[in-house]
């Protein structure tokens, strides 16, 4: 893995990322669990008088190995996790890009009070889940690609400021030219993820 200098407010957990440094430094400690590691970063992110709450997904992304398939049950953090073996992270690696745009501008708000969370489109991201998931077991990574496009498509849908108008341009040229493309973290700007068979 070749670190990167991650921007801030792109989409990459940097926020998370500055709170396991001031817990434990560069290095996760080897004598917790992955599991509990995630649960101590979520406790500390996320302080009883915390307006939002940082969402577990992205202690768990950095803290679990691998990649993972999670099932929440109304609660913040899941009680089902499920994890792909060697070979398919191996398989998954070589189609597995990042595409730096720009960060999100102080004042830009990605939950802007348009969301919609209704039961049709909170089930329909679920069931894109379902199908990403599946295709990933399958190492099928043409329909992978288009669901890449969906999911992100799906989480517009639910959350109008997950792509701002900056960021639409440059995930229409992406799409265009490779096998699908989505936003980062809470989206809006920065990283995009890039399922490519040629990345130039």
């Amino acid at each position: 893995i070749k670190p990167i200098n991650a921007d801030d407010r792109s989409g990459l957990s940097s926020s998370t990322t500055k709170v396991i440094n001031k817990i434990f430094g560069p290095c996760l400690p080897k004598h917790l669990a992955p599991i509990e590691l995630a649960k101590i970063v979520f406790a500390v992110e996320n302080p009883p008088d915390r307006k939002y709450i940082s969402g577990v997904v992205d202690q768990l992304g950095i803290c679990l190995p691998g990649i993972n398939r999670l099932y929440f049950d109304n609660e913040y953090f899941p009680n089902f996790i499920e994890e792909s073996d060697f070979e398919v992270r191996k398989w998954l690696s070589k189609y597995t890009y990042l595409k730096q745009t720009m960060p999100r501008p102080k004042g830009y708000e990605v939950f802007d009070g348009r969301e919609n969370f209704s039961c049709k489109n909170v089930s329909e991201l679920s069931k894109l889940g379902d199908r990403v998931w599946r295709c990933i077991q399958d190492k099928d990574i043409l329909s992978l690609g288009s669901l890449l496009n969906k999911v992100h498509d799906a989480q517009k849908q639910m959350i109008p400021g997950h792509e701002s108008n900056y960021a639409s341009k440059i995930l229409r040229g992406i799409k265009n030219n490779h096998l699908g493309a989505k936003l980062m973290g809470a989206g809006g700007y920065g990283y995009a993820l890039v399922l490519s068979e040629n990345p130039e």
